[in-house]
């Protein structure tokens, strides 16, 4: 795994090496030793991934602050961007959804994420549960959930156990 990826905001599951520690801040957690830790880490993280969102953010910003490549991040940063308005933009398949979560959310103005799973369970025709770890395809749908209200204009002012999204204009 690449600077690249954990600046994407992919959890890197790193060997305990010299090499790999210089990567990443001294209190990245995601470092394994044998092969029972890396699935135990690996596990952690897929179940986990938005309660590490804080060590994430963390990451990206260490990255981008020590390997002093700021315009090849300025331009994944334009990319990811551009694919993430694409991925909602009028013309796609997603364009259906924004509309929905756009209704069913109103105009609340801040919400939890357990509240914004409970809306999408409730007011969706589609059988999508947010919060069930056990539901094909779930990981997809947290990922997309949460891009799809950075997208609506919310930020995530949350701590590390609790994801809160802020309507900012």
């Amino acid at each position: 795994m690449g600077q690249e990826a954990l600046y994407l905001g992919q959890i890197g599951i790193l060997p305990d090496e010299k090499w790999a520690r210089s990567m990443v801040t001294e209190d990245y957690p995601f470092f394994y030793k044998d092969r029972n830790e890396l699935r135990a880490k690996f596990k952690m993280a897929c179940d986990n991934y938005f309660k590490f969102i804080d060590v994430v953010k963390k990451q990206r910003e260490y990255i981008k602050k020590n390997y002093n490549i700021n315009d090849k991040f300025d331009d994944l940063d334009i990319q990811v961007n551009e694919i993430n308005n694409k991925m909602f933009s009028e013309k796609s398949q997603l364009a259906g959804m924004v509309e929905v979560v756009k209704d069913v959310i109103g105009g609340i103005e801040e919400i939890t994420w357990d509240e914004l799973a409970l809306y999408v369970m409730e007011k969706l025709i589609l059988n999508i549960d947010i919060n069930n770890p056990k539901s094909k395809g779930s990981y997809l749908d947290k990922i997309y959930f949460y891009k799809l209200m950075l997208y609506l204009g919310y930020k995530d002012i949350g701590n590390f156990n609790n994801i809160i999204f802020k309507k900012y204009v």
